[in-house]
């Protein structure tokens, strides 16, 4: 069923973007570094495995208008820096935190949208 008011699109858009058919989420223990691709939901559970790691977001050319949600469930002070596929920063996500990334609509860049506190259920 179509959308018919801007504010339905954009509401099919963001439970696409975040659930898609990949499932809801993802929850996963890291050896290494994690580079994030198609077959990852939008909504990710990392534990760190007991060092900082690196999380990289897919190109951003195959990525316009996608959100993603990356929660970093560590025991310890293990930071996950999310990266864009060039190697750059963009933010850094720290224990118990959880951080909501979005690349812009022409799929030129991600961005962060802000570092929360994140409390596992």
């Amino acid at each position: 069923m179509a959308a018919s008011n801007p504010r339905e699109r954009i509401g099919y858009q963001l439970f696409d973007s975040l659930f898609g058919s990949k499932g809801i989420l993802s929850t996963e223990t890291l050896a290494a570094n994690v580079t994030l691709d198609e077959t990852y939901p939008g909504i990710t559970l990392f534990d760190p495995g007991g060092s900082a790691r690196d999380v990289t977001l897919e190109a951003e050319e195959t990525s316009p208008g996608k959100i993603r949600l990356i929660c970093n469930t560590a025991d310890a002070a293990e930071a996950l820096s999310v990266k864009n596929d060039a190697g750059t920063e963009i933010d850094s996500v720290p224990q118990n935190g959880a951080g909501l990334f979005i690349c812009n609509e022409g799929g030129t860049a991600w961005a962060s949208a802000g570092i929360f506190t994140y409390t596992a259920p």
